[in-house]
């Protein structure tokens, strides 16, 4: 048998797991309907408020967040859609509320560019939506869009629920305060929580509550009735990973009690802009402008300097596993991704290496 080829990865799919937290999701099995589970439930409940500085419930759903996005998009959108896209992954958003047959509308902006609040300010004047639904960190480019004044300007000028896609943000970045707070928040544990995929989790608001027996698609899996009802009782409304959520209660007190919320944060800035004084000094240009860099990737524009395919296989050789882009950046960047539990002196290797490789 072939021995397994073991690579140091910084791709922006899923981070690297720590041994703590695999160690922290081997346990027997016990019953989602048990005592044992609702006190785990309640835990995560109050971890998660904690972290979000929000008195917000959160859900849990073991799917990824393309399913749940789908899922939650169907259920809560009475009306029509505008989908705020700058990304391929905003703009996959806008392909399933389509292909779903949701009525829906389109505000995209250059790929290169964050989205910018006023002209959301003067579309949902013009216009009124149900919902408006963005990507907080795109993870195709890097760029964080500027939530807390999208949010602000939602609340003051319509009455729309503003759902978010904070799958690449989650846990890395700091989030808009409880009253201009997103309607809907979703995660997955695969990016900033550094755990394995397989795992949704999002909170809802009050206006987002009431909707919750309003599925007019009748669906199961995905109905937020029922989701609502399990939840009153700390319960999930599906079969739950179990393993999975105590590796993310691992997690939440790790961050919590451990590094600290600031500290996390701050280092994810840290190895963001040790990856961008590299980049300068090689004269590589940075995809996403200045002041919405994200901090849990950075992708580097080829712009003829490089080629992204050659350099990702190089970087195999030598043991790392980097992304040459997504959609239509593919093969035009690489993806360095810097989040989870990724240390600076990680990011050091990773640029040492690279920079034998252009």
């Amino acid at each position: 048998m072939k021995k397994e080829e073991i690579y140091q990865s910084f791709l922006p799919h899923s981070s690297t797991i720590s041994a703590e937290s695999y160690q922290a999701m081997i346990h027997p099995p016990f019953s989602h309907r048990s005592s044992q589970f609702e006190n785990l439930y309640q835990n995560l409940q109050k971890n998660l408020q904690k972290l979000t500085k929000t008195k917000l419930p959160f859900f849990f759903l073991p799917s990824s967040a393309r399913g749940s996005l789908e899922g939650l998009t169907r259920n809560l959108n009475k009306g029509k859609i505008l989908h705020l896209i700058n990304g391929a992954f905003s703009q996959q958003w806008a392909e399933i509320s389509q292909r779903n047959q949701l009525a829906c509308e389109i505000l995209e902006f250059p790929w290169h560019t964050p989205i910018c609040p006023q002209a959301v300010k003067e579309k949902i004047q013009a216009k009124n939506f149900d919902c408006i639904a963005l990507v907080h960190s795109e993870t195709s480019t890097g760029i964080l869009n500027p939530l807390s004044e999208i949010a602000q300007i939602v609340r003051q000028y319509s009455n729309a629920l503003l759902l978010v896609d904070a799958v690449s943000s989650f846990g890395a970045t700091s989030l808009p305060k409880e009253d201009i707070y997103p309607d809907i928040l979703l995660a997955s544990t695969q990016k900033a929580l550094a755990l394995p995929a397989g795992l949704t989790l999002f909170s809802l608001s009050e206006k987002a509550l009431a909707r919750c027996n309003q599925n007019s698609y009748q669906e199961f899996y995905f109905c937020l009735d029922e989701i609502k009802k399990a939840h009153q009782k700390n319960q999930t409304h599906i079969t739950p990973p179990i393993n999975l959520l105590l590796g993310l209660q691992y997690q939440l007190e790790k961050i919590l009690h451990q590094e600290g919320i600031k500290e996390r944060y701050q280092r994810h800035c840290e190895n963001q802009k040790q990856i961008i004084t590299w980049a300068e000094n090689q004269k590589i240009p940075i995809y996403a402008p200045p002041k919405f860099r994200s901090p849990t990737l950075t992708t580097l524009n080829s712009k003829n300097l490089f080629d992204s395919n050659k350099i990702t296989k190089r970087m195999k050789e030598k043991g790392f596993l980097i992304d040459n882009g997504y959609g239509i950046l593919k093969n035009k960047t690489l993806r360095l991704a810097h989040m989870g539990e990724t240390t600076q002196k990680q990011i050091k290797t990773l640029l040492l290496n690279l920079e034998t490789c252009l």
